[in-house]
């Protein structure tokens, strides 16, 4: 594994573990920060923060969240 998807995948568990203990309320001030975040960010980086927020709320593994990513943000 390269340093940069060890560096993803870190990522990944760090946000769906701190995802997963969120509250309702806090889930959505966290999405609703992410999706304003969003309004500024290039098209494959919305797809890449749509796709990571979408494997979050289906309480995806890391391992299905980078597959989900692979399928909606492949590389150019």
């Amino acid at each position: 594994m390269t340093d940069l998807n060890s560096k993803l995948q870190k990522q990944l568990i760090d946000f769906l573990g701190i995802y997963s203990i969120l509250t309702s309320q806090a889930r959505a001030e966290l999405e609703a920060k992410l999706y304003a975040v969003m309004e500024k960010s290039d098209p494959k980086t919305k797809k890449m923060y749509r796709s990571i927020i979408q494997s979050a709320k289906e309480n995806l593994s890391v391992t299905e969240t980078i597959e989900n990513l692979k399928k909606d943000c492949p590389p150019d």
